[in-house]
């Protein structure tokens, strides 16, 4: 042991002795006073000695200074960590909200198209989901009158093998590779009754049965109808059904017009184009 304050000596010949935040026991020092030369000398009378020695002070001053700055870095480095740690959280949440997992095609048709889905869903559960992949497609509400109290609308009447007869529509058809929807409901009018219309406005798009397919009908209204020749597809079976708009209304509610989009259509018209 007196070797030991013997070389602390020679290192600190200001009489600097070590402080406690060190983690060594303060012994005694050259300029501290009467230090204790035995290893049977108490902490107390040490720390008594040294109370009133400018070195031991400092000494101590920077040890604290130092735990203070080395307590400031680790919850620095804390908070970091816990910045990157929410960051990297938000994240995978954002990542894990709902919507398509995987796709995998089951069936690829001239029509359609049939997928099987990985999903998830907003509770963070997941699940299979066949769904029919369809280009969209455009429907047509054509007026033969527009500018009369009760306008004329042109209704066909088409056969259905899915609805095993025929049933009463407005002018539709499925979009073609690149063509718009404005195009497209152009075309569909022109082809299916052989009229072209002046004036073509949009009124809404629609989602036709989304728990099974991501099809949308994107709706207009024709105008300034001049009359032409059709040019209809080999499995397409109507005739030309010129209605007054009040009495299309009624077959809704008799429900002699089944056919949703083309409900939608007259009533979305009626009630905020026409009246």
């Amino acid at each position: 042991m007196s070797v030991w304050v013997e070389q602390l000596s020679r290192d600190d010949p200001a009489g600097a002795g070590v402080s406690e935040a060190d983690g060594a026991e303060v012994v005694g020092g050259g300029g501290c006073g009467e230090a204790a030369e035995t290893e049977n000398s108490s902490r107390e009378k040490s720390r008594e000695n040294c109370e009133n020695c400018e070195n031991c002070e400092k000494k101590r001053d920077e040890s604290g200074e130092e735990d203070r700055e080395e307590s400031d870095e680790e919850g620095i480095q804390q908070s970091d960590e816990e910045g990157e740690q929410e960051s990297s959280e938000a994240g995978t949440r954002v990542s894990d909200g709902p919507g398509q997992i995987s796709s995998t095609r089951a069936y690829s048709g001239r029509v359609i198209s049939l997928d099987v889905d990985e999903v998830r869903f907003p509770d963070g559960s997941t699940g299979s989901l066949e769904m029919i992949r369809h280009p969209g497609a455009s429907a047509i509400v054509p007026l033969l009158t527009p500018e009369a109290d009760d306008p004329e609308v042109l209704l066909i009447r088409q056969y259905r093998y899915a609805a095993d007869g025929y049933l009463f529509e407005v002018p539709a058809g499925r979009l073609d590779a690149g063509e718009s929807p404005l195009e497209c409901a152009k075309r569909e009018l022109r082809e299916e009754t052989g009229y072209s219309a002046a004036r073509v406005e949009p009124l809404f798009t629609m989602f036709t049965t989304p728990g099974f397919t991501d099809e949308k009908i994107h709706l207009f209204l024709a105008t300034g109808l001049v009359a032409g020749e059709s040019a209809r597809e080999a499995d397409e079976f109507m005739e030309l059904v010129p209605t007054k708009l009040s009495r299309a209304l009624s077959m809704i509610e008799r429900g002699e017009i089944q056919d949703a989009k083309t409900a939608l259509a007259l009533l979305y018209a009626a009630a905020f184009r026409l009246n």
